[in-house]
């Protein structure tokens, strides 16, 4: 994967890893994906970033946020289309 990855600026991604960040809520690490459609309408997913994930390679932690980001977008797309 090259470092030139598309990134749907549309999307807030957030990340909580227990230990490491000030404001872990959770005992296990995530990202929040924030996707605000419009003015009243904001979704959020928590995907959670298991032990496997943590240790595996920058690049394929980087494909998995990526996929889930775009999972995220094509489901809020469908919602949003009906």
């Amino acid at each position: 994967m090259s470092n030139d990855a598309m990134i749907d600026f549309e999307v807030d991604v957030n990340y909580c890893i227990p230990d490491i960040t000030a404001d872990a809520v959770s005992e296990d690490p995530y990202i929040l994906l924030t996707y605000s459609e419009d003015q009243y309408t904001t979704r959020t997913r928590k995907v959670s970033l298991g032990k496997v994930a943590l240790q595996s390679s920058p690049e394929d932690l980087a494909k998995h946020i990526l996929l889930s980001i775009e999972n995220f977008k094509e489901e809020a797309d469908d919602i949003r289309m009906g």
